[in-house]
């Protein structure tokens, strides 16, 4: 299942087989026909690769698969990364791309862990004893996320405003301690990426296959005994080198792990800026959406009275576009109050 930041399903494909490349490069396709600009996905550092080498496959035959790669940006899950290599985190950080706003990537995995409840019901769907349960609980997971759209965009508004200042204080202390300016801040990502572009290369050279990574291990191994005497040597120096060191190749004297918390608090604070933006946009797109529908819903009553003579069928269709509009009415005045009480709150610093 493929989900949207308010984790509403979009898209949804039967799985046979374990989920492959295959599938989440179909997922790649349909958030490409929607327009959308990132694409998240838990494994994105691994995906991303694949499918820009597909996309260079066929380039000629299928060029929209190129396309793929070139008009989208990558975005790693932020609490899947945390378990990822250094050059992961920084490469494929979608909080630390232009217009990432304050989305986690999470919210497919929040789409599973509610439909994981109809897998004793239907985890063999064979010809014989397949029903769409599964359908009718992504409807009624959609319609209930719909009902739940307006205190939503409020609590999404009034948090990205809180989290803009707090971030915002942590930023200029940070800067502070450091000795540093805001103008500085480019220029150490630039240095950032740069170097985790080197070190994801020569990893992905050298040990990319099983037989490398298996010959890679036997080579550490020896030298195991010799790391341990250099880093016995280093401690009767006073410079401390921790397991988490060695496992990923940034040590004390490298600036990556120092910078890494400033990078990313940066980050998270120009993108809950966005946040408050895009916010404020999807509350005028939700208003905007009722009055269009009102307005199809009145047409349609038009063209149903224009039809003579007056059928029963055409009478009750008139009679529940008068309900219905009636109802989006309704929700619109309510959508219109708590918009407005939302966007007047004083939030300070406190």
């Amino acid at each position: 299942m493929m989900s949207c930041t308010h984790g509403t399903v979009v898209y949804s494909a039967n799985l046979f087989k374990g989920e492959t490349y295959k599938h989440t490069y179909l997922q790649h396709l349909k958030a490409y026909e929607k327009g959308t600009k990132f694409f998240c996905n838990d494994v994105i550092c691994k995906y991303w690769p694949f499918a820009v080498k597909v996309g260079n496959l066929f380039a000629d035959s299928n060029p929209e698969y190129k396309k793929l790669t070139q008009d989208m940006v990558p975005f790693l899950s932020r609490s899947h990364g945390l378990g990822h290599f250094w050059a992961c985190r920084v490469l494929y950080n979608g909080h630390w791309e232009k217009d990432g706003v304050d989305m986690l990537g999470e919210e497919q995995e929040q789409v599973f862990s509610y439909m994981a409840r109809l897998v004793s019901t239907t985890k063999h769907q064979s010809r014989a004893s397949r029903r769409d349960d599964i359908s009718s609980a992504i409807l009624y997971f959609n319609l209930d996320k719909q009902k739940r759209m307006i205190p939503s965009l409020c609590l999404w508004l009034n948090r990205a405003r809180c989290k803009t200042l707090l971030y915002g204080k942590k930023l200029q202390s940070m800067l502070d301690h450091r000795g540093l300016n805001k103008e500085d801040l480019p220029l150490i990502l630039q240095r950032f990426k740069k170097q985790e572009k080197l070190v994801n290369t020569r990893n992905a050279t050298f040990f990319d296959t099983c037989k490398a990574r298996t010959a890679n291990r036997k080579i550490m191994s020896k030298k195991k005994k010799r790391v341990d005497t250099i880093v016995e040597l280093l401690s009767g120096k006073g410079i401390k080198v921790s397991k988490e060191n060695l496992n990923t190749g940034f040590f004390p004297w490298h600036d990556t792990t120092k910078y890494y918390e400033l990078i990313d608090t940066w980050m998270l604070s120009l993108r809950y800026e966005e946040a408050i933006v895009q916010a404020k946009k999807e509350m005028g797109e939700f208003i905007r959406s009722l009055t269009s529908l009102c307005f199809d819903l009145q047409n349609d009553i038009r063209n149903y009275e224009k039809i003579m003579p007056v059928t029963l069928l055409n009478y009750s269709r008139s009679i529940m576009a008068t309900t219905e509009i009636a109802r989006i009415r309704e929700l619109m005045e309510k959508g219109v109050n708590q918009f407005t009480d939302a966007l007047n709150l004083n939030i300070s610093e406190d």
